[in-house]
């Protein structure tokens, strides 16, 4: 089953509709040392905190990172240079 692994705890109705698609993990932490060593074996992140980029190099089963919410700005914590961006998207595709 895949990995999906969320930033924050999730209210109970869509946690359990994700358990049924994927082993749900939420991180212990959001410090970027505890996020980036709990997703490591992530297929999906679901994002309430800002991510380290090092994170991306670190997930290699990594296929989406689906913010969550709404009136944050995360733009910083998630942000991808251009050339790496396009690269993920291709392999995906």
């Amino acid at each position: 089953m895949p990995v999906i692994f969320s930033t924050h705890e999730l209210h109970p109705r869509p946690a359990a509709m994700l358990a049924g698609h994927g082993d749900l993990v939420v991180a212990s932490a959001i410090d970027p040392v505890t996020l980036v060593d709990e997703a490591r074996d992530a297929d999906i992140v679901i994002v309430r905190a800002n991510l380290p980029p090092v994170l991306f190099d670190r997930a290699p089963k990594l296929r989406a990172v689906i913010r969550h919410g709404a009136g944050l700005d995360m733009k910083s914590g998630c942000s991808l240079d251009a050339t790496r961006w396009k690269s993920a998207v291709k392999e995906i595709m």
